[in-house]
């Protein structure tokens, strides 16, 4: 899934789904560098606060290409 660097199971993966919809409600990727803790669970979904880059959408491929790069 965009803005992810690691596999992540289908309950986050619903959670993070929600977050990047709100980015593309301002035309923008989020992508996730850190969980901030504060975390959740449900029977659906699963996650916690997250940091990361709200980056505008006609710059995330270019963001991308180094975000990939970098060590988590």
């Amino acid at each position: 899934m965009r803005g992810l660097r690691t596999q992540e199971g289908q309950k986050f993966e619903k959670f993070f789904a929600l977050i990047q919809n709100e980015a593309m409600n301002e035309k923008k990727v989020f992508f996730l560098d850190s969980g901030e803790g504060q975390e959740f669970e449900t029977d659906e979904m699963e996650g916690e606060n997250l940091s990361g880059w709200l980056v505008p959408v006609k710059e995330a491929d270019e963001f991308e290409k180094q975000f990939i790069k970098w060590d988590i």
